[in-house]
């Protein structure tokens, strides 16, 4: 018990300074895209953008245009608002309706609750009718138009209503009256807005249809981005141990009982990239991970077995190789507030290389040492390829992850009497862009 904890100090303390040292270099790295910004003045900047917010709208980006040196951060209050692949985001500052904040629970209150948060909204359609998606902590998912020069909330609230012994979940949908006064001078509009969703593609295809029934296309139509490919890096540090399973105990000569097994676990390192399929705007619940990770593995261990009763085989043994895998991973994001939990699972396969070390192999008998005590390299003592099963959990704050993971993998060695199964728990941090 003293040499686990002590380990899990070690452990944690290495993690620790791991994070503390790298964090600065991390946080300073810009992942940005060709974009622009507009400014207060009206004049477009051409320049490298990263407006990158998490699940979340951004409520500011970094800047740095093609004659500056640096990136500059810029908020709503700071710029008209900038383009990226072919998107436009305005700076405002809006209501949001609290009732639709992720997680939030339905209150019993029917009135309207409003909070002023201000962050830069995706335009979805622009022209003479404009369509508007923005989410926030605040808020979750909002929809805004433009009134005359003024960006306006579609208003949308669930809340429970009792009624008797019943309890009903009401959704007050004063969005549609307002869609019907913003679009109604487009007769046949009427009729596709009685059982409107309060969703992005609901929404955008009723704009759509209104300007199908003008006879004239949307003078822009943000693109259909529902679907990416998240990227991102990993490190960490990795601990590993050894578990010695005795085979086919009734085959004559093999270990019949196997006892004093001792394993030294050693603390190294895991590094890699991951990528990680994501809806791009409502990212939550389930999601698929997969990563290319590289692991050094060093585990020194002992083994003793009883083949009869005078007959006792040692084996002494360090283990030292790179493991290079790919994982496959289901994860179920749980979010509280600005933070993402998660728990996942998956399995991994993987290739062992620069194998080093031996195995040496000891004989007793009557308990004296026999004459004849081969010394086993491990490159012909260990497998090349391995199978896992990986369990972990963690959290999420917009680019960055923490995760302990806890992973067992498939027999190390070609022996036919005892299988060597590597343990590996580790303490890994990631970065997604």
């Amino acid at each position: 018990m003293h040499n686990r904890s002590t380990l899990l100090l070690k452990l944690v303390g290495a993690a620790l300074t791991l994070l503390v040292c790298l964090a600065p270099q991390v946080q300073a790295q810009r992942f940005a895209k060709r974009g622009a910004i507009l400014t207060l003045e009206g004049d477009s900047i051409p320049g490298m953008l990263d407006a990158y917010g998490g699940d979340f709208s951004p409520k500011a980006i970094q800047f740095q245009g093609d004659t500056q040196d640096q990136f500059l951060e810029y908020g709503p209050q700071d710029i008209q608002g900038f383009w990226l692949e072919g998107d436009w985001y305005e700076a405002a500052q809006v209501q949001v309706e609290i009732s639709n904040r992720p997680q939030q629970q339905p209150s019993y209150k029917p009135e309207f609750e409003y909070q002023q948060t201000q962050g830069f909204l995706q335009c979805v359609i622009y022209g003479p009718k404009q369509l508007y998606y923005f989410k926030s902590p605040e808020g979750g998912v909002q929809f805004y138009i433009n009134l005359e020069g003024n960006i306006e909330l579609l208003t949308y609230r669930k809340f429970i209503k009792e009624q008797m012994s019943d309890v009903f979940l009401v959704e007050h949908k004063r969005y549609i009256s307002q869609l019907m006064m913003y679009l109604g001078d487009c007769g046949g509009i009427i009729e596709s807005l009685e059982d409107l969703s309060y969703d992005l593609a609901s929404i955008k295809a009723v704009f759509k249809k209104y300007y199908a029934c003008k006879g004239f296309a949307a003078p822009f139509e943000a693109d259909e981005k529902k679907f990416r490919i998240r990227k991102g890096l990993i490190l960490g540090t990795t601990a590993s141990w050894l578990a010695a399973i005795p085979l086919d105990l009734e085959s004559p000569g093999s270990p019949n009982r196997l006892t004093g097994q001792a394993n030294f676990p050693r603390v190294r390192y895991t590094v890699g990239i991951q990528f990680q399929p994501a809806v791009e705007q409502d990212f939550k619940g389930w999601g698929f991970n997969s990563e290319i990770l590289l692991t050094h593995m060093q585990v020194p261990g002992m083994t003793t077995a009883f083949i009869n009763q005078s007959i006792t085989q040692e084996r002494v043994f360090e283990f030292e190789v790179f493991v290079l895998r790919l994982n496959a991973l289901m994860r179920y994001y749980l979010p509280k507030g600005r933070v993402q939990w998660f728990a996942n699972g998956g399995v991994g396969i993987g290739t062992l290389f620069g194998r080093d070390g031996a195995v040496n192999q000891t004989i007793y008998q009557n308990g004296e040492v026999q004459p004849l005590n081969p010394v086993v390299n491990l490159a012909d003592f260990a497998r090349i390829g391995e199978g896992s099963l990986l369990v972990g959990g963690g959290a999420k704050i917009s680019a960055f992850s923490a995760e302990m993971r806890y992973e067992v993998a498939t027999d190390l060695t070609k022996d036919d009497d005892l299988a060597i199964l590597p343990n590996r728990l580790s303490i890994l941090f990631g970065y997604t862009f």
